[in-house]
């Protein structure tokens, strides 16, 4: 073989040594029979979009701020009223009642609007979180009626405390399950 034999043959090793690494530099992937590949899913990228899709608007994140803040005023109120039905008059905790009674209805009305306003992947990547809402607003209203009934045969009774740690209970899940809400959809503050 002479030179020229050699120069040609060493060239063409080279060239196919270098398409694959071409390739692969090219299209971020490659094979030993030098076809490039390109990756059809990233799954950093899919976290990525679930994250943006996840994301509360302005609005919501507004919303979903003064939603926690009124369910801590009303969790507050509930406290307030366990102790009055201990020590005050059935008068006093007739009237704070119908007062908690209005501002458990205003709380009521924004989880349901706020559960209306979610957008369709905000919904599906949310649905456990406002199941277990949906439940224990559910288990609050049952308390709230059992706080009603036991108001009007005894304000200071037995029914009513036991009405009013139902009623606690329920919205300690309720807080617990907005605060998880306000983490996934990046709502600070």
């Amino acid at each position: 073989m002479n030179k020229l034999h050699v120069l040609l043959i060493a060239g063409a090793a080279l060239v196919m040594a270098a398409q694959p690494m071409i390739a692969q530099h090219q299209h971020g992937g490659g094979s030993a029979g030098g076809g490039g590949s390109i990756p059809t899913s990233n799954p950093g990228t899919s976290d990525f979009q679930k994250a943006i899709a996840l994301q509360a608007t302005a609005a919501q994140s507004a919303q979903v701020r003064s939603w926690i803040e009124s369910t801590a005023a009303l969790s507050a109120r509930l406290i307030d009223l366990s102790h009055m039905s201990e020590t005050g008059k059935p008068s006093d905790v007739t009237n704070e009642l119908e007062a908690l009674k209005a501002q458990f209805e205003d709380n009521n009305m924004s989880n349901n609007e706020f559960a209306a306003g979610l957008s369709t992947s905000q919904r599906s990547a949310l649905k456990k979180h406002v199941k277990r809402l949906g439940e224990a607003s559910h288990a609050l209203a049952e308390a709230f009626a059992e706080i009603t009934r036991a108001s009007g045969e005894t304000p200071n009774g037995a029914l009513l405390t036991k009405g009013l740690q139902r009623a606690m209970k329920a919205i300690a899940t309720e807080q617990y399950e907005q605060q998880r809400i306000a983490d996934e959809m990046g709502v600070k503050g």
